[in-house]
């Protein structure tokens, strides 16, 4: 009679079920280290470093055991880990939905801990033809996120095409470099619309152009 297969641990979905407490502002949290392990390398180094604990500190707690000894996450702020913490826990839901502020804030932590999947559909949020977000305000939040200007054609579309220049309160929150590539399009725009049938031909395909245009 042949024995039994042996049982074993899966190699992917035996959790340890490790949880910590962090400290966010003055806010604190108590939540598993899995998918904060799984997805950003930053916390996953984090969570990995030895513990070089002496003979004498062999009594004390570890850190993100007590509320008294949290880790600490500074500059990240509440509104930055509650939007993450809920895209971990619901994005798989039908009905799952953010305020484009949540949104923001996503972005913000998932760059913060390289998160690149997260921040990958945290930009398309951001940065979608049908984001509340204006114009300006979305190149404000490419320029302080490092976002590849490519990402921002539905912005540069419409400062490149409105009837009217930047101004100087937009020019002020812009970076030179996307001021320049706007400034770029609007001057093909306006040529562009002096052609002959212009109406029929593509001016999109020049915005990207300009926005994919490393030396702009």
């Amino acid at each position: 009679m042949s024995s039994p297969n042996p049982i074993l641990r899966h190699h992917d979905w035996y959790l340890s079920d490790d949880m910590s407490i962090f400290l966010v502002e003055n806010r604190l949290f108590r939540i598993h280290q899995y998918f904060l392990v799984q997805n950003s390398p930053v916390l996953r180094d984090m969570f990995t470093l030895p513990l070089n604990v002496s003979d004498n500190d062999k009594d004390k707690e570890i850190e993100g055991s007590l509320d008294s000894k949290p880790i600490s996450l500074p500059g990240v702020t509440i509104l930055e880990f509650e939007s993450l913490l809920k895209f971990f826990h619901q994005s798989m839901l039908d009905n799952f939905s953010m305020p484009v502020e949540s949104w923001v804030a996503l972005l913000s932590i998932s760059h913060r801990f390289d998160i690149a999947n997260i921040c990958t559909r945290a930009i398309e949020m951001v940065f979608s033809e049908t984001s509340p977000l204006d114009a300006v305000e979305q190149t404000v939040i490419a320029t302080k996120f490092d976002i590849p200007a490519h990402h921002l054609f539905h912005a540069a579309k419409e400062l490149i095409e409105r009837s009217h220049p930047l101004d100087v309160q937009e020019i002020d929150q812009m970076s030179s470099d996307m001021i320049f590539r706007i400034s770029t399009g609007r001057e093909e725009y306006i040529r562009w619309t002096m052609r002959p049938k212009a109406q029929n031909s593509d001016f999109d395909t020049k915005i990207r152009a300009i926005l994919s245009a490393s030396n702009a």
